[in-house]
């Protein structure tokens, strides 16, 4: 077998082993599907958080009503891109008035033990040195908001419906320009899509790193009740950067075999 035949087939081999670890060029942060090493706060006297590592459920809010809590990580994680995913439901034992949760990551000077204001806040609001996508469910509506601050970016999310109480996937990812959002239905099959133009993520964050985690409110006590809401299988993935000595060693190829 000649050398030009040989770099040939070395270079479709490193190819291809180089197309596999593109496809799987990601990571789970150890710990966060599974809770550990997580900061659970609130500032109500309601019962707290809690996870059922059975179901990997984390139930962040219950039915006591003026809820306002968070959960985050409490290891800063990069943030420059990125892909979040966990599985959203609401159930709702009375009246269904309460206000819902948002992904949030934040560099806030609490940290991990950093949490916002209730109601309609989602316990996001007044986190600074923030970003977020909420999940709203007066109106089934999401948003995307920066530095504790909510208040006109929601928009409806027909044709899934967040109050309804079924279980919902949501996907959020980040490439540093654009900040992709997808929320599925999982009994109806019902997909919505939303894209924020999202370029200075790390800058509002103050950081290349920040605090990963989940923010969720309810209503007081005597303006409807409040509402159970389950955070099942959360995963948090950075792209990684095993690919890139083998992108070189491909160019090199390529520059012995044209010479």
């Amino acid at each position: 077998m000649d050398r030009e035949m040989k770099l040939s087939i070395f270079a479709i081999a490193t190819g291809a082993a180089i197309g596999i670890v593109i496809q799987s060029a990601s990571a789970d942060i150890s710990g966060f599907g599974n809770l550990v090493g997580w900061q659970y706060n609130q500032s109500d006297a309601g019962s707290p958080a809690t996870y059922d590592s059975g179901t990997d459920t984390l139930q962040i809010t219950n039915t006591a009503g003026g809820e306002a809590r968070s959960v985050f990580f409490g290891t800063p994680q990069s943030i420059t891109a990125f892909t979040a995913s966990f599985t959203y439901r609401v159930n709702y034992p009375g009246n269904p008035t309460t206000f819902g949760t948002a992904l949030v990551l934040q560099n806030d000077p609490d940290g991990a033990m950093a949490l916002g204001a209730g109601q309609g806040s989602l316990g996001y609001g007044g986190i600074t040195k923030s970003v977020a996508i909420s999940l709203e469910l007066p109106g089934s509506r999401s948003g995307y908001y920066t530095n504790g601050a909510l208040g006109g970016g929601s928009m409806v999310t027909t044709p899934v419906s967040i109050s309804a109480g079924n279980p919902l996937d949501v996907t959020i990812s980040y490439d540093g320009t654009f900040l992709h959002q997808s929320i599925v239905d999982t009994v109806t099959s019902a997909v919505f899509t939303k894209s924020y133009i999202a370029p200075d993520i790390a800058s509002i964050l103050g950081g290349s790193t920040a605090y990963v985690g989940f923010t969720a409110s309810t209503n007081i006590p005597g303006f409807g009740s409040g509402a159970n809401q389950y955070i099942s299988n959360p995963h948090f993935a950075i792209p990684a950067p095993a690919s890139l000595p083998l992108m070189g060693m491909v160019g090199f190829i390529a520059s012995r075999r044209r010479r």
